[in-house]
């Protein structure tokens, strides 16, 4: 009897740890996915966080640079709704400080870069924020190469002129920067940029209330502080 119990003995023992094991194993594998799942959430929230601010320095960039065109629009909607015989010199006066001043607006994609090439964007289930914040960078993208372009043939057409007065060859007839403001400016005016204002105050909206669903751990961010 005793030599027939010892191996039902010692299978019972082996099963028992063979139990343990599993149920160890399973408890450590839920624990690394209930960790990682709550690591994905904490950085997901980090990133789109960082987009906000982001968006919202964006934003007050974007107004400033809306101020400085809406001189020149205005400037250029002038000079091309007047006969050029017929446009009055103290009218172009009013304009001194628009057709002689360049501006390049720049404006910010770190945090959005960071949060493309981090691998998270994937785990988004918000596909529509998510395309949305991908059509607004898109935008601003757009805006930044246009600036850069009306600022180098501002420029182009300023030095020109400073060549002409250095030469001797500028007559005070002249209109200042007429090349540039007839040819250079689009006639979209200042429609671009206040659509991306719209579009971004209302993806800044939808990125609040995404944000809500989840507070934002404190004095965590992915923006580095800047030093004193």
């Amino acid at each position: 009897m005793t030599k027939s119990k010892k191996p039902k003995s010692e299978i019972v023992k082996f099963l028992r740890e063979i139990v343990a094991i599993v149920i160890g194993v399973a408890i450590t594998l839920s624990a690394s996915y209930f960790i990682t799942k709550s690591n994905e959430k904490r950085d997901m929230h980090l990133y789109l966080n960082a987009i906000k601010m982001e968006l919202e320095k964006n934003l007050t960039d974007m107004e400033e640079a809306v101020e400085y065109y809406r001189l020149d629009v205005k400037y250029a909607k002038y000079l091309r709704s007047t006969d050029r015989k017929m446009i009055n010199k103290d009218s172009l006066k009013s304009y001194n400080d628009t057709y002689f001043t360049i501006k390049e607006h720049s404006f910010k994609v770190n945090a959005f870069e960071m949060f493309k090439f981090s691998g998270t964007m994937r785990l988004m289930k918000n596909k529509e924020l998510m395309l949305a914040i991908w059509d607004v960078y898109d935008d601003l993208t757009s805006l930044k190469d246009q600036s850069e372009w009306l600022s180098k043939a501002k420029f182009e057409d300023f030095r020109n002129e400073i060549s002409k007065i250095v030469e001797n060859d500028f007559e005070l007839t002249e209109i200042p920067m007429y090349n540039y403001y007839i040819s250079g400016m689009p006639d979209s005016g200042l429609a671009p940029y206040e659509n991306v204002i719209n579009t971004s105050k209302e993806l800044l909206s939808e990125l609040e209330k995404e944000l809500k669903i989840k507070k934002i751990p404190e004095n965590e961010s992915l923006i580095p502080e800047k030093n004193e």
